[in-house]
């Protein structure tokens, strides 16, 4: 029994998309129809080939032009929603822009209208704002303020534990993994990064032990009254501590100059534009530190 037409469309949508997180164009291009109408929703300083391109021609043209700026790393459908001849779907990306060397993590909705199985409408809706942030296209105004000179003071709400950073951090890193929100009740867990040896506390704390994301275990530190977390010890590593930057006396400085578990970051989500932007985990810290370096060196 032949399929029906609207089996062959829904079929030729996942083509399409098994395809395109693959970065393999061919189940796409083989279906776009002769008068196919390109249609994209996207300002300009994140996608530059928005707007309408007409024909199947101009569409190839397109996508050349878009695969010479980005590359896929994940696509995944959260599902298909059919009705007649128009097929809607939204997905999850991470695209990696060339021309910045940047990565972005997404929501693209589209919807495609078929005939007999070949595309003649395609029409894309970005989540422009948050791509916007990731690409540092909308970065934190004004320029990064000075790195104060040590040592770096501060401590809990309650006031009875005071710590003390006495040298300039390694780093300032924001992590967005689930836990890490979690652990703050906010979007990210802003962190300086350390060498224990320079760094001083004193008042009464408590300890929770955990295993992280990236399968490292830690010691998270609070107070023993107030319960403010405070700083992070690194099991495998006892010659690094991680500061909250959050419990600063004066955090105003303390910008991130690296991001990791982009692709968990919350939708709207700023990123300053020298900062670097991690997909999950780093295989090593020096990377984050290098990021802190690059941006405040000496």
């Amino acid at each position: 029994m032949a399929p029906s037409n609207a089996e062959l469309n829904q079929q030729a949508v996942r083509n399409i998309v098994r395809g395109l997180a693959t970065n393999d164009l061919r189940p796409l291009v083989e279906a776009l129809d002769e008068d196919v109408v390109w249609i994209s929703h996207s300002p300009p300083a994140f996608f530059r080939f928005g707007g309408e391109h007409r024909g199947r021609i101009g569409a190839m043209e397109l996508l050349a032009k878009i695969y010479a700026d980005f590359s896929f790393i994940r696509y995944e459908t959260d599902g298909l929603v059919q009705s007649g001849d128009e097929i809607w779907a939204i997905n999850n990306i991470v695209v990696h822009h060339r021309p910045s060397d940047r990565t972005a993590s997404l929501r693209l909705s589209f919807r495609m209208t078929f005939r007999d199985g070949k595309l003649m409408r395609y029409e894309g809706f970005f989540d422009s704002a948050s791509a916007l942030a990731q690409m540092g296209r909308l970065p934190i105004p004004g320029p990064r303020p000075a790195l104060p000179p040590p040592p770096h003071k501060g401590g809990c709400l309650c006031g009875a534990v005071r710590w003390q950073l006495n040298a300039r951090p390694l780093g300032i890193n924001a992590c967005h993994c689930d836990d890490c929100r979690k652990l703050t009740g906010a979007a990210n867990l802003l962190m300086l990064l350390a060498h224990s040896a320079d760094f001083t506390h004193e008042g009464k704390t408590e300890r929770y032990r955990k295993r992280a994301d990236s399968g490292r275990e830690i010691d998270i530190v609070r107070c023993a009254n107030c319960g403010v977390r405070l700083w992070h010890e690194p099991l495998s590593s006892p010659e690094y501590v991680f500061v909250a930057a959050g419990t600063l006396d004066d955090p105003g400085w303390a910008i991130p100059t690296s991001h990791i578990w982009i692709e968990k970051a919350a939708p709207g989500t700023q990123f300053a534009p020298d900062a670097l932007l991690v997909e999950g985990q780093p295989a090593s810290r020096q990377v984050l530190f290098d990021a802190f370096s690059r941006v405040y060196p000496g």
